[in-house]
């Protein structure tokens, strides 16, 4: 169910997501899927990410861990300390700050493509070297 407040994005629901990831808001389970689905609407509001960077302080292991995989998507190099402090305190999650910091220093060049998209784009290069050949 709270998947919908982030594939349908309003205002109203913003604000509900809001509500939902305070402490106390909804369950343990849910408040983590309500981070998640903050993400979607960090184009349309930008402040969205210093959100993120106020969960990394939350008592819940799952909520910390999103907005961590939040600034791994949407973070830049001012969110680096405050990931190294969390570091500190929660090693558990080493593994999502580390691919975080890593994404933040050094973006991906270009998002990877799967599926379809990568299929259309290896069947271009193929016609590509075909029309090459016949010239």
């Amino acid at each position: 169910a709270i998947t919908y407040f982030g594939s349908v994005v309003t205002d109203k629901n913003y604000d509900r997501l809001k509500e939902l990831v305070n402490y106390g808001g909804t369950t343990w389970d849910a408040r983590s899927e309500a981070v998640k689905q903050l993400g979607e609407y960090v184009k349309s509001k930008p402040k969205t990410v210093d959100l993120f960077v106020d969960m990394l302080k939350d008592n819940d292991r799952s909520v910390r861990r999103n907005a961590v995989r939040a600034l791994n998507k949407h973070g830049n190099r001012t969110h680096i300390g405050a990931l190294d402090e969390l570091l500190a305190l929660d090693p558990i999650i080493s593994r999502d700050v580390r691919s975080a910091k890593k994404n933040i220093l050094n973006p991906p060049k270009k998002p990877k493509k799967n599926g379809p998209e990568k299929e259309l784009e290896d069947a271009n290069k193929k016609l590509g070297e075909i029309r090459k050949l016949i010239k």
